[in-house]
């Protein structure tokens, strides 16, 4: 089982503050945002306390259906690992409570004006990634330079390589030399 409780002040003021600095959209729309920690009330389970799709993740965002806002919850809600939460140092915590917030997206009407729901709240949307990889290994050992997870590997590093890799001189001309077994 798992047990959910409302995250800390600092939290929330680390929320508040990113909201402020990075998403202006979230403040003029008036979007109120609550923070929940959840772990398995077993501490001896390893399994992670979220998952998206299958994959362990150490955060999840969501917009809270309109009739749990005519209730009186919040706009939106991010869910937060406590086990893995507490691990991260300071800035680590920002930038995943910042890339969480970076998914909520306002809905804007005529005038670039908010839309509304039934509950007279700010309706929400969902910001994809920029960026969604989904690589397997193994089709890059049997297809070498073919291999789509190769070529957007290669596209990362072309496009955007010093953003993601701390490759001195930028990311552009740098081989991918695949991993080999030692024998």
């Amino acid at each position: 089982m798992k047990i959910y409780e409302r995250a800390d002040e600092p939290v929330f003021a680390w929320v508040a503050e990113l909201v402020k600095k990075y998403h202006p959209d979230l403040v003029s729309a008036g979007v109120s945002i609550d923070v929940l920690m959840v772990e398995h009330d077993d501490p001896d389970n390893e399994n992670p306390a979220i998952s998206h799709r299958g994959y362990p993740a150490a955060a999840q965002v969501r917009a809270v259906p309109v009739k749990d806002r005519a209730g009186g919850r919040r706009d939106a809600e991010i869910l937060v690992d406590k086990r893995l939460f507490k691990t991260l140092p300071e800035k680590r915590k920002q930038a995943l409570l910042d890339h969480e917030l970076q998914h909520l997206q306002p809905v804007l009407g005529k005038e670039q004006r908010p839309k509304l729901d039934g509950a007279g709240r700010p309706r929400l949307k969902l910001r994809r990634h920029d960026r969604q990889l989904g690589w397997f290994d193994a089709i890059v050992r049997r297809h070498g330079e073919a291999a789509p997870e190769k070529v957007q590997a290669r596209a990362l590093l072309q496009e955007a390589g010093q953003l993601y890799f701390d490759f001195p001189g930028g990311g552009a001309g740098v081989q991918i030399v695949p991993k080999v077994a030692n024998n």
